[in-house]
């Protein structure tokens, strides 16, 4: 409050200050008029016009009287009358000039008179000038004219010395108001001076109070230092300590009488960087630049007593004393932060080093298993197609059957290391949320009723037909967390229910939820149900087949697309689960267009019967098995084979033969098939073959990286007869077939083009909707009469189903419907419907490709 005061009293003297100023503005200003005016009534102006008056008449009175003697005398004295004339008329000029200028009336006819007066005179001035004789003639008029003109001198005289008094007392009265103008600003300038006096005196009082304050202030404060746990240190302007508080005494380990008055840089500056901090406080003095003071915390090192270098957290601010700067530094040790913090980042680097190691792994392990599981596959293929007892046929199903699931489960490890390492890439295309969830709910149905369980969603609601997002991953997301939901819920209920979350401009946010009253989870063991191999049912009585990566491979998809997913569970009440992911207005799209959109082709190579014989191939493969598998393919082609078992191997012979085309597997030993292909590129016999790449890595990252090593094209792992088939058909570039990588995971687009060549277009097109119509009905046919357990009548439609498909070019649905026909033979109700409605869901996505409907 009584600093408030002392704002007061400065603004009320600010003000004051602005009023004397003024004041003594007009003080000022008064006192030059009045001393103008002074000099007005000093000054001549009025006395010589007086006197000029005065003067005219005496001179008209001389010329009158001149007139009349001359007039009367028998020897007039003209040449007198002529000098006491132009005495006269010089007069009269002068007086006519002056009242011209205002200065000897205020009468308006004042003008005119003179003006008259002065004509006469230059009327006589003829008469004056003229000869001697014409002059004695005319002196009787001369006189008579001038006794005529007395009287209008005489009023024009009296006329002006009125003007002259009037003009004296006008004058007294401005100069008397000036006066009494100066003398009443003057009383008030001293009743400011006096109000100004008395606010200082009670601002020295208020101030007088604050000092007393502030010295109070000033003890509290250095007791608060003294007490601190931090060091102060406060130095002068060369460096020297001022000051040196207890906090500083038990970081340092000097007391304060040792450093008082000497240089800080001296105790607590390690020896190499003494110049610089002297240079630094030279040159903040100089350029008031400093890369510490006013900077804030910065860490740095400092020494204890002793030599002990320590980490210290400094900030420096600077004041001004008796015009030098004062630096105040506030010191903490960080030296056991510092450590901790090493030690926290050790641990980071030796966690993110087991990671990578252990991803490192995984990725090798499942690459190093898919070859020899793809030589296990293919054996069976190959196997198949030989004639077979019914015990063999038995138990060549069952090993088809085991090497697919373990061929599943390597790909889910695949899955989650591509989706770690960011390589895969959102499939964009317009996705029906509301009419997806419903055919999900629709598919799971018999699922859901196989465990008594009520299934239903609230979709209608929502406000988009279509949004443009990634549908395979939807898809698989939603499969995922129903299926948990059924999975763990018995004679209950599941429900889902899809909303806007956010909006903005042509983004949206949509959020799912999937409710379930199954057993739910328990609160701690909740945040691990989305880590990687997590089953919280490890008993040995458990109901429920899994792997625990269904709901991991879920969150890293939700991720990829942008969103993110979580939930929460009662244990014993139940569990609910919710995804909210970004989708895009289409805009600018047209949506039937764009869901039947083609994919630019080249045109359609022969059929595998009209394959040209002396086809000769090099085969470049480090698994043994796999060479011969392929040498198998390619022999029952017509093609003639050679065979490298590492890189080099096969760089020396493609250099010394030219070879038709090169099967080059990608991970080989010695030299591997990027650096082996841009071997063969750069010189040699097989310089311009064509060379196809075999690779289990299939993200866009690594499948551009074999372009750029100069692949024609590449097949993804594992290997079928199949796909080296398609690869001897292909003419199209692999730039081409990687822009095209959406649909060549769904259908093969050679043997479509091959078939509607051969059907025309127009029978190719009803046998596609014939065949889209015979596989929906068929599928939805099938999980109405899968709990009826008659798994080889399910496993023959299935395998029906899968060999039309394959027939069209749907190779993706081929390969699922295979896959619930293995899944069938096991007899597990559960993956049947599974296997079933992800059929389902690839079929959808075949057919929305439009390709099989041109």
């Amino acid at each position: 409050m009584k600093l408030l005061s002392l704002n007061h009293i400065k603004w009320h003297l600010a003000g004051l200050s602005v009023a004397i100023t003024v004041l003594l503005g007009i003080l000022i200003y008064l006192s030059f008029s009045v001393r103008d005016q002074l000099a007005l009534l000093r000054s001549t102006p009025i006395d010589n016009a007086q006197w000029t008056v005065s003067q005219f008449e005496v001179e008209f009175w001389r010329l009158h009287e001149a007139a009349i003697l001359a007039n009367l005398s028998s020897e007039p004295d003209l040449e007198e009358l002529r000098k006491r004339f132009d005495l006269y008329y010089s007069r009269a000029a002068i007086v006519a000039a002056l009242e011209a200028q205002g200065r000897m009336s205020y009468n308006a006819d004042a003008p005119q008179i003179w003006a008259d007066i002065l004509a006469q005179a230059d009327e006589l001035a003829k008469t004056i000038d003229a000869s001697d004789e014409t002059l004695r003639n005319e002196l009787a008029r001369l006189a008579q004219t001038l006794i005529s003109t007395a009287p209008h001198i005489r009023d024009a005289s009296v006329d002006t010395v009125a003007f002259f008094a009037s003009t004296s007392d006008q004058q007294r009265t401005t100069l008397a108001s000036l006066l009494f103008q100066v003398a009443l600003v003057a009383v008030i300038l001293m009743g400011a001076f006096l109000l100004v006096g008395a606010l200082l005196i009670r601002a020295r009082m208020r101030s007088e109070r604050v000092q007393e304050q502030l010295s109070a202030a000033k003890e509290r404060l250095q007791s608060t230092v003294g007490a601190a746990l931090d060091a102060v240190l406060v130095i002068d302007h060369r460096g020297d300590i001022l000051d040196f508080n207890g906090g500083a005494e038990k970081i340092f380990g000097y007391s304060r009488d040792e450093v008082l008055g000497k240089d800080m840089a001296r105790f607590f500056i390690p020896q190499e960087h003494r110049a610089a901090h002297r240079a630094g406080i030279r040159r903040y003095l100089k350029t008031k630049n400093s890369s510490i003071i006013g900077k804030g915390l910065v860490e740095l090192e400092a020494l204890r007593k002793g030599g002990e270098r320590i980490s210290v957290e400094v900030s420096v601010a600077s004041v001004t004393e008796e015009g030098k700067p004062v630096f105040i530094s506030f010191i903490r040790d960080i030296s056991d932060r510092i450590a901790a913090q090493k030690e926290i980042l050790n641990s980071r680097d030796e966690a993110i080093a087991a990671n990578k190691a252990k991803s490192d792994f995984i990725a090798l392990m499942s690459h190093e298993m898919r070859t020899p599981l793809n030589g296990l596959i293919a054996a069976h293929e190959i196997l198949g197609a030989t004639d077979l007892s019914e015990k063999q046929d038995r138990f060549l199903t069952i090993a088809n059957t085991s090497g697919r699931h373990l061929m599943a489960h390597v790909n889910n490890i695949l899955d989650i290391t591509a989706l770690d390492s960011k390589t895969t890439s959102q499939q964009l295309s317009p996705v029906d949320l509301a009419a997806t969830i419903e055919d999900m709910v629709e598919n799971l149905r018999p699922l859901a009723c196989s465990n008594g369980n009520r299934i239903t969603a609230s979709v209608d609601c929502f406000p988009y037909k279509h949004l443009m997002g990634d549908q395979t991953c939807l898809n698989r997301i939603l499969l995922n967390l129903i299926g948990n939901a059924i999975k763990f819920t018995h004679n209950g209920h599941v429900q889902i229910d899809l909303a806007v979350s956010e909006e903005k401009g042509d983004q949206v946010e949509i959020e799912i939820h999937v409710s379930d009253t199954g057993r739910g989870i328990p609160a701690e063991q909740f945040s691990r149900v989305f880590d990687d191999f997590v089953r919280l049912d490890t008993s040995l009585e458990r109901d429920t087949e899994g792997t625990g990566l269904g709901l991991s491979i879920s969150r890293r998809m939700a991720q990829a697309m942008g969103g993110e997913i979580g939930g929460d569970s009662v244990f014993g009440e139940g569990s609910t689960f919710w995804v909210r992911l970004p989708f895009t207005k289409p805009t600018n799209y047209d949506l039937e267009q764009l869901l039947g959109q083609k994919v630019e082709e080249a045109s359609p190579a022969a059929p595998a019967a009209n394959l040209q014989q002396n086809i000769s191939a090099l085969i470049v493969e480090d698994n043994r098995i796999n060479r011969e598998i392929l040498i198998e393919y390619l022999t029952e082609l017509g093609v003639s084979t050679a065979s490298a078992e590492n890189g080099e191997l096969g760089v020396n012979l493609a250099r010394h033969t030219a070879f038709d085309i090169i099967f080059m597997d990608i991970s080989m030993p010695v030299m591997d098939g990027l650096d082996a292909t841009r071997a063969i590129r750069e010189e040699g016999a097989s310089k311009n073959s064509r060379i196809i790449g075999f690779t289990a890595y299939s993200s866009e990252e690594n499948l551009q990286r074999c372009i750029d090593a100069g692949l024609d094209d590449f097949v993804i792992k594992p290997v079928s007869r199949a796909s080296v088939h398609e690869a001897l058909l292909k003419k199209r570039s692999a730039q081409n077939r990687l822009a095209s990588q959406d649909y060549h995971k769904l259908i093969n687009l050679q043997q479509v083009a091959e078939l509607r060549d051969i059907l025309g277009p127009e029978q190719y097109k009803k046998n596609a909707e014939k065949f889209y119509q015979e596989i929906t009905e068929n599928l939805s046919g099938l999980k109405k009469t899968v709990l009826s357990n008659q798994g080889k009548a399910i496993a023959n439609e299935l395998h029906n189903m899968s060999g039309l498909a394959a027939s069209m070019g749907a190779k993706a649905l081929h390969q699922a419907l295979q896959n619930a026909e293995e899944t069938s033979v096991d007899g597990c109700i559960q993956d049947t419907l599974q296997a079933i409605i992800k059929s389902q869901l690839v079929l959808q996505e075949t057919w929305a490709t439009g390709e099989l409907q041109k």
